[in-house]
């Protein structure tokens, strides 16, 4: 019998107030990834070679498309805005069920925005209002283009924003 070891460790760490101002630029990537993305493992080789595509091309990040819809992000839940109404991917096999995404759901909820959890197709893309990607590092970060598509007006939008601030607003401790 072996014993577990477990080991913890912490680092500072600042906002990325940057990112979440400005927003970043995606790129389409096809999802290349095994069909257990909702398993947490070690094993994110697809993902980073999304990522590592996707800076190749000059974008900071990767939209990933099986099937014509968009999953979800490199290391991100995505979510997309079309006519005031937020979309996400349902959890499932096909993307990593996320906490922040469960966090900002609730926060949504709470403040009477409408999300529905259904997949946007990437032929929807020209159709998008706004988008932003989630995590656990870097919360909430707007993607302001697609490919040569500006999404908006090139910068973060007022839902995005709104949902920054709710999500800080609901997170920082002292």
């Amino acid at each position: 019998s072996v014993e577990p070891i477990y080991l913890a460790y912490t680092l500072p760490f600042e906002r990325p107030e940057a990112i979440q101002k400005n927003g970043q630029r995606a790129t389409v990537i096809p999802d290349r990834r095994w069909l257990h993305c909702d398993i947490k493992s070690l094993s994110l080789m697809g993902n980073l070679l999304s990522l590592d595509e996707a800076v190749k091309k000059d974008f900071e990040d990767a939209l990933l498309e099986r099937d014509g819809v968009i999953t979800e992000a490199s290391a991100s839940n995505a979510w997309f805005v079309i006519d005031d109404v937020i979309y996400t991917h349902p959890d499932g096999h096909l993307i990593l069920p996320g906490i922040t995404k469960q966090h900002l759901l609730k926060l949504a909820k709470e403040n009477d925005l409408l999300v529905i959890e259904e997949a946007v197709k990437v032929s929807q893309l020209g159709d998008i209002d706004e988008c932003f990607v989630t995590n656990s590092i870097y919360e909430i970060v707007p993607i302001v283009s697609i490919d040569d598509r500006i999404i908006g007006n090139g910068t973060p939008g007022p839902i995005t924003q709104r949902l920054l601030t709710l999500y800080v607003e609901s997170t920082v401790t002292v």
